[in-house]
Formats: C-alpha cells, sequence, structure tokens
C-alpha cells in the first residue's frame, strides 16, 4: 500500500513514516497541497493523508483539487488535523468529499489503527467516492469561517488586547451597510472578510504565520470571486517579489511587498457588482466609482496596525509616473517604489491573460508595450530591470 503523507511539520512526516514502512507501506511526502499535487500526479498513491492549515496550498482546497480531477477522485483522502474539533470543520470535510479525518495529537500506532478502522468502514471505497457537491462561494464562506475561528482561538490563547477596536467596528459598520447593497450570493463571503479584518488587528509577532497564511486564503477567495482572473493575485505576487529583490529590499520589507501585493484588489470589495462585472465600457459616472477601489482599500486597511506598512501597493497601484494616474495623481519617485514595481507586473499578468473581450497578448507584445509606456505610465529605471530579469528567464 502506497500512503502520501502531506503536512508542513517534518517531524510529524517522519514519525509516521517510520511506523508505516515498518507496517509494510511505502510511503512517500509533501509539505502542502501544490506539492502534494504534483506527488499525486507521479506517484499515484492508494491513500492521501493530509494536515489542514499548510503555506502555498492548504488540506481543503487540496482536497477540492483532488475531488475535481476525473482521474484522481476515487483515491482515499484522510484529514490528519488539530482542527477537527468543531461541526463546521467535519461538515466542510464531508462537502468535499473526504474519506475520513483524524484527530491530532496521535501516537503512531493509534493513527495507524484509527486509519484502517476508516478504510474498513468504506468498503466500496475501491470502487466510487462521492464527487464534488460543493459550489465556489459556499466553499469561500465555510473555508473563511473556519480560519476565522483558529485565528480567534490563537488570540485568545496569548492573550493579547485588540487595539482602536471602537474604531475599527465603525469602519466594518459602514463596509458591510455597503455590502449588503451587493448581490445576496456574495454577502456571506464579503462578512467573512470584513470579520478576518478585524481579527487581524494584533500586533503580534508570533502570530506572522498566520498572518502570512490568511492574507494568502484572502487573496484566494478574491480570485474565486472572478473566475477569468483566478489566480491573477499569486502571480502578480510572485514576479513583484522576485524584482524587490532584485532591488535590494531586506526580508522584512519584502513581507510588507508581499502582503501588499495580495491583497491589492481589496478596495473592490467596496464597488458594486453591477459596475465591477459589467460587460460593456463603463460610463463616465460608473468609472468615477471604480477609481475609488484604492481610496476604499486604505480605508480598510490603514486601521489595521500590522498592514500599515503594506499599504502602498493596494493605495497606489493606478498611480503613473508622469502624474496622470489616481486617486492622488503623484508623480515619478513620489509614488512609493514597490507600487512602482507592481504597476508594471499588473499590467503584464493581465494582457498576458486571456479575457472575455479579448484574446491573450503574445509575451513579445506585451514587452513593446511596456517599454512604449516608459516614463510615462512606469518608471523607466524599473522597467529595465524588469526587461533583465525576463531575458535571464529564459531557457
Amino acid at each position: 500500500m502506497k500512503i502520501l503523507l502531506v503536512d508542513d511539520n517534518p517531524e510529524i512526516r517522519w514519525t509516521l513514516k517510520v511506523y508505516l514502512e515498518n507496517s509494510g507501506c511505502t510511503v512517500i511526502e509533501a509539505s502542502n497541497g501544490r506539492e502534494g499535487m504534483d506527488m499525486v500526479k507521479k506517484q499515484n498513491p492508494d491513500i492521501i493523508v493530509s494536515d489542514v492549515l499548510m503555506p502555498e496550498m492548504d488540506g481543503f482546497q487540496f482536497l477540492k483539487e483532488i475531488k475535481e480531477d476525473s482521474d484522481l477522485h476515487r483515491i482515499p483522502f484522510i484529514f490528519y488535523s488539530s482542527i477537527f474539533n468543531e461541526e463546521k470543520e467535519k461538515n466542510l470535510a464531508r462537502k468535499l468529499g473526504a474519506t475520513g479525518y483524524i484527530i491530532q495529537p496521535k501516537t503512531p500506532e493509534e493513527f495507524f489503527n484509527e486509519l484502517k478502522e476508516i478504510l474498513s468502514s468504506n468498503t466500496e471505497y475501491q470502487k466510487s467516492f462521492p464527487s464534488l457537491h460543493i459550489e465556489d462561494r459556499e466553499y469561500i464562506r465555510d473555508y473563511s469561517q473556519i480560519i476565522i475561528s483558529k485565528l480567534e482561538n490563537k488570540i485568545k490563547e496569548l492573550e493579547i488586547t485588540i487595539k482602536e477596536k471602537t474604531r475599527i467596528e465603525e469602519k466594518l459598520k459602514k463596509a458591510l451597510e455597503e455590502s449588503k447593497k451587493k448581490e445576496e450570493s456574495l454577502k456571506k463571503s464579503k462578512i467573512a472578510f470584513m470579520n478576518m479584518l478585524e481579527d487581524l488587528n494584533i500586533a503580534y509577532k508570533e502570530l506572522h504565520k498566520a498572518y502570512d497564511e490568511t492574507i494568502e486564503g484572502w487573496s484566494r477567495a478574491l480570485d474565486f470571486r472572478d473566475k477569468e482572473t483566478e489566480g491573477h493575485s499569486q502571480r502578480v505576487t510572485e514576479m513583484t517579489l522576485k524584482i524587490a529583490k532584485n532591488m535590494g529590499f531586506n526580508s522584512e520589507e519584502l513581507v510588507y511587498i508581499k502582503w501588499g501585493a495580495l491583497l491589492h484588489d481589496i478596495g473592490k470589495l467596496g464597488v458594486p457588482d453591477s459596475i465591477l462585472f459589467k460587460a460593456d465600457r463603463l460610463n463616465e459616472e460608473e468609472w468615477k466609482i471604480m477609481k475609488t477601489h484604492p481610496v476604499i482599500a486604505y480605508e480598510l486597511l490603514w486601521p489595521v496596525e500590522f498592514l500599515r506598512k503594506a499599504i502602498d501597493i493596494p493605495y497606489c497601484h493606478h498611480e503613473k509616473w508622469d502624474g496622470s494616474g489616481y486617486p492622488r495623481g503623484l508623480k515619478g519617485n513620489s509614488i512609493p517604489l514597490p507600487a512602482r514595481i507592481f504597476a508594471i507586473i499588473d499590467v503584464w499578468d493581465a494582457l498576458l491573460s486571456q479575457r472575455p473581450y479579448r484574446p491573450a497578448w503574445e509575451k513579445e507584445r506585451v514587452i513593446d508595450y511596456i517599454i512604449s509606456l516608459k516614463e510615462k505610465d512606469f518608471d523607466p529605471e524599473v522597467v529595465d530591470i524588469f526587461i533583465d530579469i525576463l531575458a535571464e528567464d529564459k531557457p
């Protein structure tokens, strides 16, 4: 029996691997869901055992992708995690099609016995498994609520005082009032985002990993909202960080650049869906409303103390080198450098991606277009560095 173990904790993987191999199993490993998907496609395991809270791709998203793949959906998928202590976590696992779950911590022997019990109670597991019966909106809602719950528990354990609570609540009330005017189908997920902003108003270094994983979760949820741009936030973040490293930003600065890039369009939560998803060209009044989203991002993020250093990109990525951008008409070096970097990458990724109203551009055409906007839209020095990095990446 070949078992794939997916967990970002190497000690847990090692402990289980030694016991399982001594019990006659073949064990392969991955540290997150993204690596797990690659291993499943290459190694074709008989069983998948996965943690839930992991970087890059968590266990719920990993299971979701497995069940959406017609070649992989029959593989038994068992969660091994400490989070299954409330009914909502168990319900989401069932909806996504999990074969079962084992609650940490367990000794290797206890784990193996529970694994065998789950498999033996699912006598038909080699023949058929539930297909995915959960919509993206429902998944976003349930997933967000679970992440919020876990973060709240960590905050309670560390006894951290929430700062500026009254001011944040006033901002959240305004955001909630605006969200009620939007389509009902997105209301619950947007409320979850607002609640997460409140929960994340904690300046505490021990929660940095939790902050990072949560922000990546927001970004994925924002991409789910618009299928045409799904994956956009992750791609532009990776390229922005690559240029920022090349330009000498230190590790602490890179953390805030990453967060700002992931949340660059969070202000669009305040833009009515009738405008955001309009197929035709926006009229003057609609365009005026659309251009308020950087200001909305500022108003949402500024009260959250630990995100203030990440605000440059969400607030300034539509400013232009010649001063013709918005919302403040900043010019040249008065535009924060992270925003100048991101502005180029945002256009690069958008033009390379297919849209309902146009096909994707060829890479060389996009490069020529970006070069043509040096000293107009873009910082000429950053454009040159960007082009050099593209040249280095060529095979």
